[in-house]
């Protein structure tokens, strides 16, 4: 198979440079481990081992704190740390209770008959609007109430509630690639959107007695750009290993794709939107020819997927070179001038 290469420019790689980094790349640095520990912690039996350890102790020379607790950890709040916050007063409403689809209405009805009060729930996308095929995975967003965390035992507790739910999105979808998404309340003073867009979560189906207030969003450029190379990678990575041609890592390699799509829209145009209004009304407008039909490929496949478990499957080395080559160009967009001083201004020392 054809070899493409996806090459980082200087600046983007000083995004990594602990010397070179501004605070306000530290603090994000420091956000973006805690999500990432809370949702590796929350989904087995909390246990604080090694790997939970580092990731704390990494945000407390971040942060400049001494030995935190898992406490002090779940509970702290950046809402001080960032400049030129946007205030937004943004509270979630249910808005698509009637379009959701039998596994939005199951999920929500969980919380209910199992009292699961540690958090307020968001089921959001095509289950949440209707508007699903076989493809479609379950997109469920939780955000712990940080101030009922006060205890081991709360700690068991919300991971048996969370358990809940994701076994519940597990059995919808078994060939899926992640189960909910764990945020805290206290990242609702310095939101950064590419946690989950708030266009995205607005047009979901709320549990009964959320309460989700979106006070302040923070500038988060360095995330987009740190979670476009991520997934990048895992796209190089089912290619190396031929993954491709089995239902789990061809289903992962069209979802890396489209979301590299909506990560180039979100980073050159720095706005935030929902998946279908980019696909539909923005990426088809300025598309070249040749992306643009890779693109319907991709899309003709995810719209026909058929139930296939763990099946071996088949698509041609020729599309998977296309997908390749459509993201090189994402890669040198995401890249461009204006992108790069960006980043100078507001990432780097």
């Amino acid at each position: 198979m054809k070899t493409i290469s996806f090459p980082k420019n200087e600046i983007v790689k000083n995004l990594d440079n602990p010397k070179l980094i501004s605070n306000h790349r530290i603090f994000s640095v420091a956000q973006r481990i805690r999500k990432k520990t809370i949702n590796k912690f929350f989904v087995n039996k909390p246990n604080i081992d090694e790997s939970i350890k580092h990731n704390i102790g990494m945000f407390d020379r971040l942060i400049g704190l001494k030995k935190s607790n898992i406490f002090d950890f779940l509970n702290f709040d950046f809402a001080s740390l960032f400049e030129n916050k946007k205030t937004i007063g943004v509270k979630l409403k249910n808005i698509n209770q009637n379009k959701s689809t039998k596994i939005a209405k199951e999920i929500i009805n969980l919380t209910k008959l199992n009292k699961l009060n540690y958090f307020s729930l968001v089921v959001h996308g095509s289950q949440a609007d209707g508007a699903t095929t076989l493809f479609s995975d379950v997109d469920v967003s939780l955000f712990l109430n940080t101030n009922k965390i006060k205890s081991y035992d709360d700690l068991d507790n919300i991971y048996f509630q969370i358990d809940i739910i994701n076994k519940k999105i597990a059995y919808h979808d078994p060939i899926g690639h992640h189960f909910a998404f764990i945020n805290l309340s206290s990242d609702l003073e310095s939101y950064p959107e590419s946690f989950m867009p708030i266009s995205v979560l607005s047009q979901g189906v709320l549990s009964e007695n959320s309460n989700i207030v979106f006070s302040n969003t923070r500038l988060d450029l360095d995330l987009l750009i740190d979670s476009f190379f991520n997934i990048l990678n895992i796209m190089v990575n089912i290619v190396k290993n031929k993954t491709y041609n089995q239902a789990f890592g061809l289903k992962q390699l069209l979802s890396s794709y489209f979301m590299l799509i909506i990560l180039e829209y979100e980073i050159v145009n720095e706005k935030y939107d929902d998946k279908k209004n980019i696909f539909q009304n923005k990426f088809l407008k300025y598309a070249q020819k040749d992306d643009l039909e890779t693109f319907k490929q991709a899309s003709t496949i995810r719209n026909e997927w058929v139930d296939l478990g763990y099946k071996f499957i088949g698509v041609s080395e020729t599309f998977v070179v296309k997908i390749l080559e459509h993201s090189k160009k994402m890669c040198e967009n995401i890249q461009n001038d204006k992108v790069l001083n960006k980043i100078k201004d507001i990432y780097l020392k």
